[in-house]
């Protein structure tokens, strides 16, 4: 349907250019005559007037596309404004530098915890620090990694191509789990080893220009919003069936790979829109280029992306006051807001230093949100409800445990072990892998665990999916557990980092994404979590840099 209305739009273009050149060469010029006369002769001069053009530029974007972000200068906040940030986590400390570089000097980010990262955060047990959060990152010039380098806050490592389990006793090679569904989509094609980087390059080429044709031309992460007939038609599919009307489903091979390493879920549960925002045509570039020289696809930041937020924080001083709980946003007649909060380790009687609710309390004249919305939705005194109608449908749907070790005997050389591993609840889903079921403590005994590729020395993969079940309760119930006698010896074994990301469900993809987009700022109220765009450090960097351009802050 989309090329058969840029189609239309097309011919009526060529139709009107068409009459314009009729009209022009039938119709008689205006002119203005003079006559002079004199005793012997008559001189008639004829001088044309110049007809007057207006040509259009031209421009390669779709006619049915909507820009992405509106203007949002005017309400956006003022060099003295009081801004609250809620929440150190990756997206709400890029925000906060990027206001400070722009010359905001009264920023204060509000964490109730005592670490930065959201949910990377590092875990100290029995004398060893346990990194968690998000590591992975296929663009080495993308955003996330541009500013690590800034604050040269670690360095990147290449991750191996994962071996995949296509059964429980049998792993592939990252090229030969590639050629086989491959083969699989197209039998009768003439697929080996020697081709199968060719022909996945073609695919990724196809898969570019379906990417343009369904959302234009466009730079970053957040694309445009097509006119409501495209975008009804496009959110009723998933990602996978995406590739399969377009005849490129073998991607489906190196896409899970990817969405499954930054805790993406399923290629057949995730929205279509989705997984074309975080494989867009930038992303697609680099994994052609990375195919084609026979590099690994991802890295990962060798400390995890908490330590990058910790350093940045450090370098800029960003006013980060820990042990902050907040409790309660409430917008005053008077057009500022007034934060209350808590502080979980410093106790006062003074009537002078409490409010009349029992908490601290802060003027804000803007509150930046970089929570997820069910943490900060009961937060919000009368809230409007057409936002938070908006915010219910970025509720999380499913959640995803990406774990990776490095090697113990030389920290950080090499990446040791990795391991994707699904959490798909009761979702009727089609797993890359045999489902397996685990019972437990704590445990709903109908979940069912999915690995859905790993590299490792475990030779069985059921064994494999035991292992991580059982570092999963451990970080869970043990290693966050101060009374824990778990011994060091049993900590070694467990993996370094972590994620667990949650999505908006499918009403996020049928429009609320830009909705969201048009309401920041209302009130002085902004969401920046990672609901509103997507659970990927490029993407929601991405997402900061862009509405603040919008703002006309940077």
């Amino acid at each position: 349907m989309t090329s058969q209305v840029g189609g239309c739009f097309a011919a009526l273009c060529v139709l009107q250019c068409v009459l314009l050149v009729a009209y022009a060469s039938t119709s008689t010029s205006t002119t203005t005559t003079s006559t002079t006369t004199t005793p012997t002769t008559t001189t008639t001069t004829t001088t044309p007037v110049p007809i007057t053009t207006t040509v259009k530029p031209t421009t390669t974007e779709a006619p049915y596309l909507v820009k992405a972000y509106p203007d949002l200068r005017s309400r956006a906040p003022k060099k003295n404004d009081r801004i609250a940030i809620v929440g150190a986590t990756i997206q709400g400390i890029h925000l906060a530098v990027s206001l400070m570089d722009a010359g905001f000097p009264d920023v204060n980010v509000y964490e109730s915890s005592r670490r930065i990262g959201g949910e990377g955060f590092s875990v100290y047990f029995n004398g060893q620090s346990f990194l968690l959060g998000e590591t992975y990152v296929f663009d080495e010039e993308g955003v996330a990694a541009k500013f690590n380098k800034r604050f040269e806050s670690t360095t990147l490592m290449p991750v191996p191509n994962p071996s995949i389990w296509i059964n429980n006793t049998t792993k592939l090679s990252f090229m030969e789990y590639l050629l086989k569904v491959a083969k699989d989509v197209s039998p009768t094609a003439n697929l080996n080893s020697g081709n199968i980087v060719k022909h996945y390059q073609t695919l990724l080429s196809t898969y570019m220009a379906v990417v343009k044709n369904n959302f234009g031309d466009y730079k970053g992460h957040m694309m445009r919003r097509p006119l409501d007939s495209e975008l009804t038609r496009l959110s009723k599919k998933n990602f996978l069936k995406l590739l399969q009307d377009n005849k490129i489903e073998a991607l489906k091979s190196v896409f899970q790979i990817m969405l499954s390493s930054i805790g993406g879920g399923d290629i057949a549960e995730l929205p279509a829109l989705y997984g074309c925002m975080f494989i867009n045509s930038r992303m697609a570039t680099v994994l052609y280029e990375k195919l084609g020289n026979g590099k690994p696809i991802a890295s990962v930041f060798k400390k995890g992306i908490q330590h990058v937020m910790e350093e940045a924080t450090k370098m800029l001083n960003v006013d980060v006051k820990f042990d902050h709980e907040t409790n309660e946003i409430d917008r005053s007649s008077r057009g500022y807001f007034n934060l209350y909060y808590k502080k979980e380790y410093v106790k006062t009687d003074s009537k002078k230093s409490r409010c009349s609710k029992g908490y601290f309390k802060r003027k804000f004249d803007h509150v930046f949100i970089a929570t997820e919305p069910y943490e900060f939705k009961s937060l919000i005194t009368k809230p409007n409800a057409d936002l938070m109608n908006t915010l219910d449908t970025m509720t999380s749907k499913f959640q995803t445990y990406n774990l990776l070790r490095t090697n113990i005997t030389t920290p950080g050389e090499r990446l040791h072990e990795q391991f994707a591993f699904n959490n798909y609840g009761d979702y009727n889903v089609q797993s890359c892998l045999d489902n397996v079921k685990h019972t437990g403590p704590n445990v709903n005994p109908n979940e069912k665990f999915t690995v859905c590729l790993q590299e490792s020395e475990l030779s069985n993969r059921t064994l494999l999916a035991e292992a991580m079940y059982s570092h999963i309760t451990e970080m869970d119930y043990s290693l966050m557990n101060p009374n824990s006698n778990t011994s060091v010896e049993d900590t070694r074994k467990s993996f370094q980092r972590w994620e667990v990301e949650m999505f908006g469900n499918k009403e996020m993809a049928t429009g609320n994404l830009w909705k969201l987009m048009h309401k920041q700022g209302e009130d002085g109220l902004w969401i920046i979590s990672r609901a509103a765009s997507f659970p990927y450090a490029d993407v929601t960097f991405d997402y900061n840099t862009r509405l603040l351009k919008s703002m006309g802050v940077i």
